[in-house]
């Protein structure tokens, strides 16, 4: 468990830098669900992202990942069914390092509390069921490049994606006495919050997205079916306003939070507060990397978001209001 449990630590660090950042202000079985749960949804990702499977290889692949968590598995079950995956992402990376190693994700899985257990695996069934769909679409559209059809299509893709990962994380924190009688308030936000940062990766990742075979601006935007528009401004800008509408919820989220449970406040407001600068960076042209030392300073101002919700909203606000007057 002890090995298990450090891999796991090293290596959130390899697939997600800015993930480590956040999670791990987190403490006790919180900390522990939510990197546990984040990993296996990273595992779900590479599934869908793998350039060496074509889509419907993948769209079965998630369906059987999915069924790992649908029904009662005992760990040596698990890792029969986990087989399969171990090879799916050929290119060395810590992405690979991550499935080749998935064994030791679920043994720290299943050393989680029940109802964390619970939170994680119900919402990772969907999510892959939910991505398998699409790679269905693609499947039978067999384009080389598989473009959205409308922003109603956008914002499903974007639900199953991290939407899902919103409502997971709710289902943690009201495990938390303290956050408990808030479940119904955080509720109403809890999907925006995960499709607001989902939309501002797109937003920043689109072209290399391209090349991977999806368009996820969608066709009511621009078509590219006769090739790319010259100027890129109409899908930066579309993208860009959809996303700052999830960051919104975000901070609606964020602000039902009780005071008091800083560390929670603190893991939400992280990566919000850099996904906001790098729209900002996206929208002014600047491109879609934010600067070290600019994220030192973020973080310094997060820790003070955490203690006042008037301090985070005008913040976020600011942000709006200078990324809406690049796009206009």
């Amino acid at each position: 468990m002890k090995d298990s449990w450090e891999f796991s630590k090293k290596i959130l660090q390899g697939v997600s830098r800015t993930f480590a950042l956040n999670i791990n202000t987190l403490e006790g079985s919180t900390h522990r669900a939510v990197l546990t749960g984040y990993l296996l949804f990273r595992i779900a990702d590479c599934i869908e992202d793998s350039v060496f499977q074509p889509a419907a290889e993948k769209a079965k692949n998630l369906r059987e990942f999915a069924s790992i968590f649908e029904d009662s598995k005992d760990l040596f079950q698990v890792l029969e069914r986990y087989e399969i995956f171990k090879d799916i992402w050929a290119e060395d990376s810590p992405e690979r390092e991550l499935m080749l190693n998935g064994e030791k994700i679920f043994d720290v899985y299943f050393s989680l509390p029940g109802p964390y257990r619970r939170a994680v695996s119900a919402r990772l069934a969907e999510t892959s069921k939910g991505m398998a769909k699409f790679q269905y679409k693609k499947a039978a559209r067999d384009d080389k490049t598989y473009q959205l059809k409308d922003r109603g299509e956008l914002r499903l893709y974007c639900y199953y994606a991290a939407g899902v990962v919103g409502k997971m994380l709710t289902e943690i924190f009201i495990l938390n006495d303290i956050v408990r009688p808030f479940e119904k308030e955080l509720q109403k936000y809890d999907a925006g919050f995960g499709e607001g940062l989902q939309i501002t990766n797109i937003a920043k990742d689109w072209k290399k997205d391209l090349k991977r075979g999806w368009m996820y601006a969608p066709k009511t935007v621009v078509d590219i079916s006769d090739g790319l528009p010259e100027d890129d401004k109409k899908i930066v800008s579309s993208l860009c306003s959809l996303a700052l509408g999830g960051l919104e919820d975000a901070v609606e989220y964020i602000s039902i939070l009780p005071l008091q449970e800083k560390k929670i406040r603190l893991f939400c407001i992280i990566p919000i507060v850099l996904a906001c600068a790098t729209l900002f960076s996206v929208s002014s042209g600047k491109g879609n990397k934010i600067s070290r030392k600019e994220v030192e300073t973020l973080l310094k101002e997060s820790n003070k978001f955490a203690d006042d919700n008037t301090m985070l909203r005008s913040r976020f606000y600011d942000f709006k209001r200078k990324i809406k007057k690049h796009l206009s």
